[in-house]
């Protein structure tokens, strides 16, 4: 618990920053490309609005 108090970000944050420095050291296109797609489907799935019902 005192750990998640004095680190403000969450882990979703860190492995996205982890696979933005893989990104970058990485040499191979087809393995950048691979990162890169699961870096920006993460990156949707946070900013993704919660889909409501409507009211019957």
């Amino acid at each position: 618990m005192k750990r998640d108090l004095l680190n403000r970000e969450p882990a979703k944050w860190r492995d996205q920053d982890e696979l933005a420095q893989k990104i970058g050291q990485t040499r191979k296109k087809a393995e950048k490309h691979q990162l890169v797609t699961l870096l920006c489907d993460s990156l949707a799935r946070m900013t993704e609005k919660p889909k409501h019902r409507r009211p019957l």
